[in-house]
């Protein structure tokens, strides 16, 4: 099927389904305003009926008529007199009791027996009807008299337990709604002839440019069309069309002027996947120098912990069993010797910790941030106390995907500091998170002592501290580990601060797995997909360094 034809049909299927929908709802529209109006007008003469009524009663009340009967007569009789004329009338009014019986009806004079059909006899309303309309007092009900359906609009006076009524039939109820139907039709009929006129016209004034363009792109890949033959395509127009076809020109003049020779594209291609492939080896060389040196810190650190432990247990055996015989020169010296040990074993142990984290991953799972910060003031409770540190945490924190282990590390370092370098009697943390389109934005504020600009880089340096070593514990390595785990995570970590006022550290986790992940080597999927072992792709990287 060509696509101007698709164009076309898609078209008038749509202009029918919209006329139609826009038919329906217009004519339901109509016709409820048409229901209700007719609705409120009958209503309103039954009022000025009962109106009458009313008055009429009062005038019985003041004395004016002699009986109650007389002031029914009143307005019984302005029934009879007003309506009598019309022989065959379409909208009256009639009266009856509530029990059924006639009291006012053009077509009747007398007072007594049931509303009756003039022609055949039958009951009107039955008991069923009449239990309806004395419970609703007022409303509306369709009933048949004389094989003619009619609509009848009601209303109960109460004090004289008449029913006032005005009837129509049906058909003259909807005869506003039928014609109102017959020129809706009528209008969306000529809608729809002329839209498919219309869209038969522009489908085939913008339809016939693009098979000329088809026809061109055909030819230039063919080759039928040689340098010195090419004939513009002019379509006449600016809009889209006109810059596909001046596009489609283009390229045909570029073919053309193209002097470039396959020898020389090909030599191209192969300089290009030489520069590809060196960039690789050198990626793959920066990789490894950066792996042996995590292995290098792992095992010397690891290896300088047992010859430490030693110093430190020899110099405590020292410090119980001769600190008598040592004058306080000597033992000065025994108490150096152990605090220098311990605060060796300090530094080996955050370099083993830092050689960790890129060494030892944890699976990543959802983990719910105000669960993990609880966990947090747990293990900081002591801390917290001691300096009566006032922890504000922002609602609806996010549920994220990350290292579970390592982000409270991350969390318990930024507490840890902003507690043990905090000079004011009034300490104060606060956390929370912007959520930004690709990934979660944390920060970690406190009204410390603020740091300077120019030590911003700096802070995130291994073994780095801005106070004197003797001021504060620890070893100037928990910001260089929440760094590393943040880059694990391929986050930032930034910090803003004003001396004297603040201090927030913030950093980015990114939302999804693939972010935080990368691509994954070949033999990773081969190891998930349980294809081979550990021990056979440690074999084979084995085999792969003796080849070269």
């Amino acid at each position: 099927m060509k696509l101007s034809l698709k164009i076309s049909l898609i078209t008038i299927v749509i202009i029918v389904v919209f006329s139609i929908l826009l038919q329906s709802i217009s004519i339901a529209i109509f016709s409820n305003a048409i229901h209700s109006l007719n609705k409120k007008l009958f209503m309103d003469k039954i009022n000025k009926l009962i109106l009458l009524a009313y008055e009429q009663d009062e005038l019985f009340f003041e004395g004016v008529y002699d009986s109650e009967i007389e002031s029914k007569l009143r307005v019984k009789d302005k029934i009879n007199i007003e309506y009598r004329e019309q022989k065959d009338p379409i909208v009256f009014p009639f009266i009856i009791e509530t029990n059924g019986r006639i009291v006012a009806h053009p077509a009747y004079s007398q007072w007594s027996g049931r509303l009756q059909d003039k022609e055949e006899g039958k009951q009107i309303f039955d008991n069923t009807t009449l239990a309806f309309m004395q419970k609703k007092k007022e409303g509306e009900l369709e009933y048949t008299s004389a094989g003619v359906r009619r609509w009848c609009v009601f209303k109960i006076y109460e004090p004289w337990n008449w029913i006032f009524c005005i009837t129509t039939t049906i058909a003259n109820k909807n005869k506003s709604i039928n014609f109102f139907i017959r020129v809706a039709l009528f209008i969306s009929i000529m809608m729809i002839i002329g839209s498919v006129m219309v869209v038969l016209f522009v489908s085939r004034k913008y339809i016939r440019p693009i098979h000329l363009v088809i026809e061109r792109l055909l030819d230039i890949a063919s080759g039928k069309v040689r340098p010195d033959e090419q004939i513009p395509i002019n379509i006449g127009t600016k809009d889209e069309i006109g810059m596909l076809a001046y596009a489609v020109n283009k390229m045909s003049e570029d073919l053309r002027q193209t002097t470039v020779s396959c020898d020389e594209l090909a030599k191209e291609i192969e300089e290009r996947k030489k520069m590809e492939n060196a960039l690789k080896d050198y990626a793959k060389k920066i990789e490894q120098i950066n792996k042996e040196l995590d292995d290098f810190t792992y095992i010397v650190s690891h290896d300088l912990k047992e010859p430490l432990r030693s110093i430190d247990a020899f110099s405590k055996f020292l410090e119980d069993d001769y600190r008598d015989k040592l004058n306080e020169e000597g033992r000065g010296y025994i108490e150096r010797i152990r605090a220098n040990s311990l605060r060796m074993q300090k530094l080996i142990e955050d370099l083993l910790e830092i050689s960790r984290i890129e060494r030892k991953r944890n699976p990543l799972e959802e983990v719910r941030i105000p669960d993990l910060l609880n966990e947090v003031k747990l293990r900081l409770e002591y801390a917290i106390k001691e300096k009566n540190v006032e922890i504000i945490i922002q609602d609806n924190l996010p549920c994220i995907l990350c290292d579970r282990v390592r982000l409270m590390e991350v969390f318990v370092n930024l507490f840890s500091n902003a507690i043990k370098f905090n000079d004011k009697p009034n300490p104060k943390i606060e956390v929370g998170c912007n959520v930004k389109d690709d990934y979660y934005e944390f920060y970690v504020r406190d009204n410390g002592p603020g740091i300077e600009e120019q030590y911003y880089n700096k802070i995130f340096e291994i073994f780095q501290r801005l106070g004197r070593r003797e001021d504060h514990e620890g070893t100037g390595a928990g910001l260089t580990i929440v760094k590393k785990i943040i880059e694990m995570h391929k986050g930032k970590i930034w910090v803003e601060s004003k001396v004297g006022e603040y201090t927030t550290f913030y950093f980015t986790i990114p939302k999804r797995r693939q972010a935080i992940l990368g691509k994954k080597k070949i033999g990773e999927i081969l190891l998930e997909k349980k294809l081979i072992t550990e021990e056979d792709l440690k074999q084979a990287l084995d085999a792969q360094k003796e080849e070269g």
